[in-house]
């Protein structure tokens, strides 16, 4: 019975993630009431704190990406603004009250808020070596803090795929799930079916969680897309962007 007690115990100050106070206050000799712990007992103890803490260790890892990928998401996945052209000289424009209401709407960034259908891929790319995301950075300060995000004993990589459930809608924006690549090449008319198409890596984060880097992929056609390297790091306990590079356009 006081083995179990002390189990209970241990689990309380595992909620509370004060370790110290355990062994200031309990006596581990005492509370069992023998002299020598058994060594099974010391084993089943550990893979207690070990199941635990690797479940904090997963819930930081996707605390983080949605956190993260949500702000990206917000920075990039924006509405375009589609502008008539000027018509020639001496022919009636009959678009011109169409066209300046649109030219007056980033002026209240109204646009912004329109509903807007992401199409959003589940599952994450996997980053290419290293030398291809630093060779174009010219600037000393980020290459180092690049470089240490490869690291592979400094680095924690965030899951293979995400539920886009978890992702903090903004604006207008509207998640759904995309089709596969092959099914975008079978059937092109499925572009029709959302307005952008957005693709992620797998996501670089240092061991404290405040820098974390990553590649993504906005589309609006099969003609017409991107992919972008993006550094962030944490400052004032909010994640920014502080670094993007346009890798390749199509």
């Amino acid at each position: 019975m006081k083995s179990w007690n002390l189990i209970q115990q241990l689990f309380i100050w595992k909620r509370k993630k004060d370790y110290g106070e355990l062994l200031k206050e309990y006596n581990f000799n005492n509370m069992l009431g023998i002299n020598i712990i058994k060594p099974s007992f010391i084993l089943f103890i550990f893979i207690i704190f070990s199941c635990n803490g690797g479940k904090e260790s997963e819930r930081k890892i996707v605390d983080n990406t949605y956190n993260l990928l949500s702000k990206v998401i917000d920075e990039y996945v924006k509405p375009s603004l589609i502008i008539p052209p000027p018509v020639p000289e001496g022919v009636p424009d009959t678009l011109k009250r169409i066209r300046d209401s649109i030219l007056n709407l980033p002026n209240v960034n109204e646009w912004l808020n329109q509903e807007h259908i992401v199409a959003i891929r589940p599952k994450l790319f996997e980053l290419k070596e290293k030398e291809y995301y630093m060779s174009p950075i010219k600037e000393k300060e980020y290459k180092e803090k690049v470089e240490n995000l490869f690291l592979k004993n400094e680095t924690i990589v965030s899951n293979k795929s995400i539920d886009i459930t978890n992702l903090r809608p903004t604006r207008g924006n509207i998640f759904i799930e995309a089709p596969t690549d092959n099914d975008l090449r079978l059937n092109d008319k499925l572009w029709e079916s959302f307005d952008l198409l957005f693709t992620t890596s797998e996501i670089r984060f240092n061991d404290s969680y405040d820098k974390a880097l990553l590649v993504v992929g906005i589309s609006r056609s099969s003609l017409d897309g991107l992919t972008k390297f993006i550094f962030l790091e944490k400052r004032n306990d909010d994640c920014e962007i502080i670094y993007d590079r346009i890798l390749t356009i199509s």
